[in-house]
């Protein structure tokens, strides 16, 4: 990945909880995330067939201005000639 992206956030999350509330939809759970900090907490809601999770689980969040790897903005057109890379990392 190209350092010429901007983090607009960037911070590492603990799963605390899962469906405290109860499951409300099919193939979605609910987390209850801490950043490691404890200064953010988050409540996600992800497709638990592509994302599993459990308690203790560690993941990062980052939100970025473009998913060019240049840096460059995104402009409202798709070039298939542009190839983008999108990363998820668990730990």
């Amino acid at each position: 990945m190209a350092t010429t992206q901007k983090l607009n956030f960037d911070e590492m999350f603990i799963v605390k909880e899962i469906n405290a509330e109860g499951k409300k939809f099919a193939m979605t759970d609910r987390l209850t995330c801490k950043s490691e900090s404890d200064a953010i907490e988050l409540l996600l809601d992800v497709h638990s067939e592509l994302f599993k999770a459990e308690v203790g689980t560690k993941f990062r969040a980052v939100i970025v201005n473009t998913f060019r790897e240049d840096g460059l903005p995104d402009d409202d057109e798709y070039d298939p000639n542009v190839r983008f890379s999108y990363h998820f990392q668990l730990f």
